[in-house]
């Protein structure tokens, strides 16, 4: 019988595997959220940086979601890392004259952050300085300003960023809450959360709204983010620079475009626009998007669907009150003088080719 039994033992002992490797579920790696923060700081922003890698690192992760930063500044190869129990562990580092506003670098880095923490949902948020729409000439960027000579072009973003499946994009930078880099976004992620107006150089206060974002619902995660933002920033600034953020569904921007170009109305003589800068030239540049809406006639319910949630301080460094802020800004050339269509790119804009053409 012991004899028997030892002839069908590798059998035994094979079929005990296979049913051990059949009832083996192995981990996934993937997680709940991935936010991949793409710092720009070539530019006078370095010191900003810093303080703001170090709020970063204060932040309450859950375990379920990972950080991920990239992070480009004077003198030093730029790097890509994870902050894990307010560390940093060091993922990969790029030749020191890697060019952070290159859309290819900037394909690349997102493309790597998804390797590294696969995810069910990602986040981007884009720091650095910007100036909305506008694309041209040199030092009037997009996104981005690096050495004082490049940015990175609105169209080139979005390209950059599109194929991803990208849920949000916050800007936490200045003037881009208009509607033509909304557009442009339209199809690169499914929510954008940005200023109309300048953002101060302290940023978001990321100690305070990381932990947040994180949370698992993500329209109350981006709208709670914006409140603790509003919360900490507008009382340290109040007759200072600006603290506006709003929350913009990006599948609505398609229909909330139609609705502009069937607004029966045409704009008054007498519209005098809300500004969002006292600076020049932004002040010709950015004007409120839902008082120009609503004086044409625009459907008020494609304005509501798209435009989430906004909120904004009383008024720009203590001289310009806000008495308009819907959360989104637009171009309008009428009150825009010694500017047209051709200014700063606007006309190569997917926003200018869809309002303005004639089919």
């Amino acid at each position: 019988m012991k004899r028997t039994l030892s002839r069908f033992l590798p059998l035994l002992t094979l079929l005990l595997c296979l049913a051990a490797c059949e009832r083996y579920v192995a981990p996934d790696p993937t997680v709940r959220r991935t936010v991949l923060i793409y710092m720009e700081a070539r530019n006078n922003l370095a010191g900003d940086a810093y303080d703001d890698i170090a709020e970063m690192k204060r932040a309450s992760i859950p375990a379920d979601c990972r950080l991920l930063i990239y992070h480009s500044t004077q003198g030093v190869s730029p790097k890509l890392f994870e902050i894990v129990k307010g560390r940093e562990v060091p993922l990969k580092i790029y030749p020191e004259e890697t060019s952070a506003v290159d859309p290819a670098q900037f394909r690349s880095v997102i493309a790597s952050a998804q390797e590294f923490a696969p995810a069910r949902e990602y986040g981007l948020i884009l720091w650095s300085h910007s100036s909305g729409w506008q694309q041209s000439p040199v030092k009037v960027r997009g996104f981005g300003l690096e050495n004082s000579s490049k940015q990175m072009s609105i169209s080139d973003l979005a390209d950059a960023v599109e194929g991803f499946n990208i849920d949000f994009i916050i800007f936490d930078t200045c003037y881009m809450g208009c509607i033509e880099v909304a557009y442009e976004l339209r199809n690169a992620a499914r929510f954008m959360v940005a200023s109309v107006c300048e953002v101060p150089n302290e940023g978001m206060p990321y100690d305070s709204t990381l932990p947040a974002l994180m949370k698992p619902d993500l329209t109350d995660a981006l709208i709670e983010t914006i409140n603790i933002n509003h919360t900490i920033n507008a009382p340290a600034n109040v007759g200072g620079c600006p603290v506006t953020l709003s929350l913009i569904d990006l599948s609505k921007m398609d229909a909330l475009a139609q609705a502009v170009k069937d607004a029966p109305l045409p704009l008054p003589d007498d519209f005098t626009p809300q500004t969002f800068s006292l600076s020049h030239p932004y002040r010709h540049l950015f004007f409120d998007f839902g008082q120009y809406y609503d004086a044409i006639g625009g459907d008020p319910d494609a304005k509501k669907a798209a435009i989430l949630y906004e909120r904004h301080s009383s008024s720009i460094w203590g001289d310009l009150r806000l008495d308009h802020c819907s959360g989104l800004s637009i171009y309008l050339p009428r009150f825009s003088p010694g500017y047209d269509f051709n200014s700063h790119g606007y006309s190569s804009l997917e926003w200018y080719k869809f309002i303005y053409s004639t089919n």
